[in-house]
């Protein structure tokens, strides 16, 4: 089963390089999950 087994190599700096990208990601869907959660408390609930 040796022959079947899928090596994939990724070079170190794209590796870091995605998870830069990745923690940047997840920094500003917070930051817009919190101004979001913000502007939900703020508004209320009489919208409709």
């Amino acid at each position: 089963m040796k022959d079947c087994e899928i090596k994939i190599e990724v070079p170190e700096k794209e590796v870091a390089l995605f998870y830069d990208q990745l923690m940047d990601l997840v920094a500003a869907s917070y930051i817009l999950y919190q101004e979001n959660s913000t502007l939900i408390v703020e508004e209320g609930t009489g919208h409709g």
